[in-house]
């Protein structure tokens, strides 16, 4: 389960072929993690959801 959480962003980010979104997405899976928010947790999984819909958004925006 750690690490679908941990590689998903990265298989996102290659779906939508953005390097700069693979960096954000990964800085802050990492900082999310760093803060004591494991996958277990309901926090986690909801600020990540957000994020991936941002990032949706912000790639749509630069094409």
């Amino acid at each position: 389960m750690l690490l679908f959480y941990m590689f998903f962003p990265a298989l996102f980010a290659l779906l939508m072929q953005s390097y700069r979104l693979h960096l954000v997405l990964n800085t802050i899976q990492i900082l999310l993690y760093q803060l004591g928010m494991t996958p277990q947790n309901k926090w986690f999984f909801l600020l990540s959801f957000y994020i991936y819909i941002f990032g949706i958004k912000q790639v749509k925006v630069e094409m």
